[in-house]
């Protein structure tokens, strides 16, 4: 179940979503990613992927909500119940909800450098699936925490045509509970599209 922080930031991303949508001729963008989450403490290296949606204050600033989802740890397994042979797979994953704000340097209008800021809630859930040899499937999803996190990082706009270009971004992102911290480094490269410009 999601926790009262989780809501807050849902409630955050909608009215991001809903802020860009009533000023989208004052500089809107919306970009995809893929890349890699590193998490600390011998965690490995885990391929993520993330979608934002923004608006742009000013010439050099953007504030935007964003998604992004990355399974930590996967697991194939095999075993026996009564006679029933079981195969399947269980996966620990992570779904990021969060809002941020970036601001660009520079006068170029082709190569934009930019710092970054973001925070938001981290839900870490478990899921599997498992088929057994007598034909019956069954799959299953846990909440595991909802962690809130905070980044900070940067990266750089390189505009290919008038409007769109590619983004390659880095942060590092802590993810906050009552029992400790967890450290991860985030890096991507996505492509974004700008509107009303």
């Amino acid at each position: 179940m999601f926790s009262k922080h989780t809501f807050r930031v849902v409630a955050l991303l909608a009215g991001v979503a809903a802020f860009s949508s009533l000023t989208w001729a004052a500089g809107a963008e919306i970009s995809a990613s893929g890349g890699g989450i590193t998490v600390g403490s011998g965690g490995g290296t885990h391929g993520e992927f993330g979608v934002e949606a923004g608006v742009g204050i000013g010439d050099h600033a953007h504030v935007f909500g964003e998604f992004g989802f990355a399974q930590i740890a996967s697991q194939a397994f095999q075993t026996s119940s009564n006679g029933v042979n079981v195969a399947g797979n269980v996966s620990v994953n992570l779904a990021n909800y969060g809002a941020g704000f970036d601001y660009g340097f520079g006068s170029s209008k082709k190569v934009i450098p930019y710092v970054v800021a973001a925070g938001g809630v981290g839900h870490f859930f478990a899921s599997g699936s498992g088929t057994g040899s007598n034909g019956v499937s069954a799959s299953v999803s846990i909440p595991v925490a909802n962690d809130g996190y905070l980044g900070v990082g940067g990266g750089v706009r390189l505009f290919i045509g008038s409007n769109w270009g590619v983004k390659p971004e880095f942060r590092f992102q802590r993810y906050f509970d009552s029992g400790g911290s967890l450290n991860t480094y985030v890096y991507s490269a996505g492509v974004f599209w700008e509107f009303g410009k």
